[in-house]
């Protein structure tokens, strides 16, 4: 049955994830099966440990961590979008000064061959 599922794949699909799905597919979900596929495997916490306070505490600062990276992210991502945008009109600033400079250079070129030939 295995075998079957894995010829129905794409041929361009990662071979291990489309081997883990029809694994997951075929056998179903139990822990010791995903361990066996090299993955971490975090079972659900019992009732008594969600009562727990100091459980219920951690994970509350955690969901709280949880949402502020996420809004660090965010942060980053829009100041790498801010750099990226600076860089190219730094760039953009950079041709205009290398143009202005070469154009001066040749008309400063110009008043000395003209000032050398009236001399």
């Amino acid at each position: 049955m295995m075998v079957e599922r894995l010829n129905e794949m794409e041929p361009d699909e990662n071979m291990d994830d489309a081997a883990n799905a029809v694994f997951r597919d075929v056998l179903g979900h139990q822990s010791g099966y995903a361990r066996g596929l090299g993955h971490l495997v975090i079972p659900d916490p019992s009732p008594s440990l969600l009562k727990n306070r100091e459980f219920q505490r951690i994970n509350e600062e955690n969901e709280k961590n949880k949402a502020e990276a996420q809004g660090l992210k965010t942060e980053l991502d829009a100041f790498k979008r801010d750099m990226a945008a600076m860089r190219a009109h730094f760039l953009d600033v950079e041709k205009d000064l290398i143009f202005r400079m070469t154009e001066l250079e040749s008309q400063s070129q110009s008043r000395n061959e003209i000032e050398l030939g009236d001399a």
